[in-house]
């Protein structure tokens, strides 16, 4: 029973993860341009993948079983391979990801690997030999795979070659000397099955796996791999790719494309801005980095479809609530020795975009959007009470940037216009000329103050510990509008 029968544990877990990953609806879809689009370097791919494979095999593989009902006969013998619990796979020392030369076509190899395992089978031949709960010990196992790009539809991917399984040796522990007996004196049948049932079962396994996606893929609709954000089912982030990935021959790039639009589940969403990209995102050639495009759309699709997820924002500043003080002195004489928090909503409207970038002003955030601003105070005698309410059509321009996983946020420009005061706890006696122009005065004091706070840059790492890890590992990124 040589490695070829881990290697069907192999092709279960990758089987698993595929069949979970890819969706199953009907439709087709046309090649096109994504809101996200990844160009990335084969070789920085394969130097990702000698930290991640073995990572990702100890949660995917170690104590964990695998059902592989496996049945052949003949008239030598009758052999059930029914599963397979893997106790530990280590080593992985070879991990490749790699251009064939002149070609469109990417070599992936995992090997090095060994596992430790204990198997559910039975084997009839001279003797009936159970080998359930029998150790198995596999040096060397490797997995070889060669993929392509060129298809009909520029869809999906293509198998062109059986996927290769190879091992250097296999150890049997049976559970007493008399079955290791019986494994010796049938080891000429056990051979025969490995060679003849167990390895091409494996490669054919793997191989039935990349053609079940490739069908699945090619009759993709156009919310197919819906990704939910959240509880509540309610929003999903769509991963459908647009595009099959592109394989340039001689290039050593890899290119995909995904629809990248944050949907609402239950309704249509998004008919204004799906559709609406006319070309693919360019490989700059300044260098050979790793570049990730990311459309105005998808930040537009986030406002309109997944507002909850960023909005109310509470801010806990004392110099924002200092301009309101500085601007409307009836608040100390009402609220004496408060503090306060601003509250930002912001809703989107369907006839502009809430989020368009451009090449001279970067980001540009709250066109044809209402923004309401609530400032909420608590004192000695008051909690969280809100004294005014403004809404108004403010549009802020941002040439913010992220270098090494530090983001250097800055306001260049504010603007609001419209501006309504809705609620007023503290009688102000403004009229609606003197409302717009007070509130502007306190949007742009708070937006200096905003830039002179965070000119040093805000590292990602105060979100989660391991962005920093994450830019520790990729050195000199840049991300900018």
């Amino acid at each position: 029973m040589r490695i070829q029968t881990a290697v069907l544990f192999a092709l279960t877990v990758s089987a698993t993860i595929a069949k979970g990953t890819f969706g199953l609806e009907d439709g087709q879809i046309a090649p096109s341009p994504g809101a996200i689009q990844a160009s990335v370097n084969a070789t920085s791919i394969s130097n990702i993948m000698q930290t991640f494979v073995p990572i990702m095999a100890y949660f995917a593989l170690n104590n964990h079983t695998f059902d592989i009902d496996v049945h052949a006969s003949n008239f030598l013998y009758k052999f059930d391979f029914n599963s397979m619990h893997i106790i530990e796979a280590t080593g992985f020392t070879e991990k490749v990801f790699e251009y064939v030369p002149g070609t469109d076509i990417v070599h992936v190899k995992i090997g090095g690997v060994n596992v430790s395992s204990t198997i559910d089978a039975d084997l009839s031949a001279l003797k009936i030999i159970p080998f359930k709960g029998s150790g198995v010990n596999i040096t060397n196992l490797s997995l070889d795979i060669t993929v392509r790009s060129t298809s009909p539809d520029n869809l999906h991917w293509d198998l062109i070659e059986t996927t290769a399984v190879t091992f250097d040796k296999i150890d049997i522990s049976m559970e007493n000397s008399f079955l290791d007996w019986l494994v010796k004196l049938s080891s000429s049948v056990i051979n025969t099955v490995i060679k003849d049932v167990v390895v091409p079962a494996a490669q054919g396994y793997f191989n039935d796996i990349v053609k079940n996606l490739n069908a699945r893929i090619a009759n993709e609709g156009p919310m197919s791999f819906e990704v939910p954000l959240g509880s509540d089912n309610k929003t999903a982030f769509n991963l459908t790719m647009t595009t099959a990935p592109a394989l340039k021959k001689g290039s050593d790039l890899l290119i995909v494309n995904f629809d990248g639009l944050v949907d609402k589940l239950a309704v249509t969403s998004n008919r204004e801005l799906r559709g609406d990209i006319a070309n693919y995102a360019p490989r700059l050639q300044h260098s050979n980095s790793e570049q990730v495009w990311v459309h105005e759309d998808t930040f537009a699709s986030v406002i309109k479809n997944a507002n909850n997820m960023l909005f109310p924002m509470d801010i806990d500043s004392d110099k924002i609530s200092g301009e309101f003080a500085k601007a409307f002195p009836e608040l100390s004489a009402y609220y004496s020795n408060f503090t306060a928090i601003t509250r930002v909503n912001m809703r989107s409207g369907m006839a502009n975009k809430p989020v368009t970038f451009d090449m001279v002003k970067g980001l540009t955030l709250g066109q044809g959007a209402t923004t309401t601003v609530e400032l909420v105070v608590s004192n000695s005698t008051s909690a969280n009470q809100t004294a005014l309410t403004f809404t108004s059509h403010c549009v802020l321009e941002s040439p913010s940037y992220l270098k090494n996983f530090v983001l250097f946020p800055s306001v260049s420009n504010i603007a609001c216009n419209n501006t309504r005061l809705t609620h007023n706890a503290i009688g102000l006696k403004l009229n609606a000329t003197q409302v717009d122009a007070t509130f502007n005065q306190i949007v742009n004091a708070s937006a200096a103050d905003f830039n002179s706070n965070y000119k040093m840059g805000w590292p990602l790492a105060n979100l989660n510990p391991q962005f920093g890890m994450i830019g520790g590992l990729l050195k000199n990124s840049t991300m900018s509008t």
